[in-house]
């Protein structure tokens, strides 16, 4: 990424997949990373932060859900939902949310790099 990345919020319940995403977003010029292993634990970083990173499936609830609620309390920060199980249903529903994006896992770096690029880029034309 050449590009400097806002202030970002990492969440996933998988530790190894969270700290290589960390080391992922270190390596890029990302000012300031929050990891959580839990969306409900994020709440107050994701309302801050320019970008949040989130898994699509946590035990008891879903990304989709956590967004929903995030932006019926008027947060608008763009996420980038990831799954390792994506359905049609899933990407209908990340889509359906404003400033959202799904990738699917696995994925490159470079595909990584592109999608935070596009949503990013998609906010800028708002």
């Amino acid at each position: 990424m050449n590009s400097p990345l806002p202030p970002t919020v990492l969440i996933d319940d998988d530790p190894d997949v969270l700290a290589s995403l960390g080391e992922v977003f270190r390596a890029w010029p990302c000012p300031r990373i929050v990891c959580h292993e839990s969306p409900f634990e994020a709440g107050a970083d994701a309302r801050e932060a320019g970008l949040v990173v989130c898994d699509y499936r946590f035990p008891g609830a879903s990304g989709v859900e956590w967004i929903r609620g995030l932006r019926g309390n008027g947060c608008r920060t763009p996420v980038l939902l990831l799954s390792g199980s994506p359905d049609h249903g899933a990407v209908l529903e990340a889509s359906g949310l404003d400033a959202c994006c799904f990738l699917a896992k696995p994925f490159s770096l470079d595909q990584l790099a592109g999608a935070l690029r596009g949503l990013l880029r998609s906010l800028e034309t708002q």
